[in-house]
């Protein structure tokens, strides 16, 4: 099962972290695994986990029929995913790899998650069985790292961040949910390449890079590789997101250091902000957005409605 690759990261090693690369006010969640060092497998988590009295839960992500979000909670530095379902509010602990398990997404079909985590020092994806149960590699690379995974619309390509050592650089990498690596999406790049997202018709992938400078929303083409920048103003704009049907992009945007959910079509226009918070996720109804913002608790995970009203806190 390996690929060969760029992918995990061992930060006591290296030298800047991706927020200050990137200039962002990343979660915890996120920064952490830059500060992975070697880090134990503990045993397989309980179905039920009492949740710790001081937490940041963020990085929601609908499942396929809708009825549930996988989240990141991170808690005395250790970050676990955890799924509530969006009817109930019942939150349940579904994996507990290492200190920093990370990006979580549903497969197309709902049967599994995949995520990153850091059970050697080096990030690697995973999957975990949606219901519940053990999580198993489908990489193993020994230098860099491997993040923020996204499935084709098929389920039989996941496009990810393929790191170096030196955390300055990244590309888009393409892995088969089996483990075998198929290459790079697009050239080598001198910049960050994040944040990756499969449109719904399968040709375009969305991603974060630094570029041109600050971090922007781009698209690349996968057939011919073909890279179209999206925004293009002097705030950070990460984390998009297609809709369901393709036609809008949503995104995280940086403006007065203030996150904000903002929408616009597929091709860059009519960008508009609809309401504070950060890593929007679209409900398979395209109905709704997920979310996570500030709260006096700590971060918390949101519902609204695609125009952002009706905000709702689950968790």
């Amino acid at each position: 099962m390996i690929i060969f690759g760029w992918g995990g990261r061992n930060a006591k090693d290296h030298g800047p972290t991706l927020p200050q690369i990137l200039g962002l006010a990343l979660p915890a969640a996120v920064m952490s695994i830059l500060l992975a060092a070697c880090v134990s497998i503990p045993a397989a988590p309980s179905e039920q986990a009492t949740s710790p009295s001081v937490f940041d839960d963020t990085t929601p992500r609908f499942s396929p029929d809708g009825k549930d979000i996988v989240f990141v909670r991170e808690a005395d530095s250790d970050s676990d995913l955890y799924v509530v379902n969006v009817r109930s509010g019942h939150t349940h602990l579904l994996a507990d790899v290492s200190d920093y398990d990370l990006d979580p997404v549903f497969s197309m079909d709902g049967t599994h998650v995949l995520f990153e985590t850091s059970p050697n020092g080096f990030a690697q994806l995973y999957l975990v069985p949606s219901g519940g149960g053990t999580s198993q590699p489908i990489s193993d690379v020994r230098d860099g790292w491997a993040t923020f995974p996204s499935w084709s619309p098929d389920g039989e390509e996941i496009v990810y961040s393929c790191g170096r050592p030196s955390y300055e650089q990244s590309d888009l990498c393409l892995l088969s949910p089996s483990g075998e690596f198929l290459g790079l999406l697009g050239d080598e790049s001198p910049s960050l390449e994040i944040e990756a997202s499969w449109s719904p018709d399968g040709t375009t992938v969305a991603f974060a890079s630094n570029r041109s400078g600050d971090s922007d929303v781009y698209l690349i083409d996968v057939e011919s590789g073909r890279v179209t920048r999206l925004t293009d103003d002097p705030v950070h704009d990460a984390d998009p997101a297609w809709s369901p049907d393709g036609s809008q992009i949503a995104f995280t945007s940086h403006g007065n250091d203030v996150p904000h959910i903002c929408v616009m079509r597929r091709d860059g226009s009519d960008a508009a902000c609809v309401t504070q918070g950060t890593q929007p996720s679209w409900s398979p109804d395209g109905a709704q957005l997920t979310f996570y913002r500030d709260t006096p608790e700590g971060t918390r995970i949101f519902i609204a409605d695609a125009d952002g009203s009706g905000v709702t806190q689950l968790t």
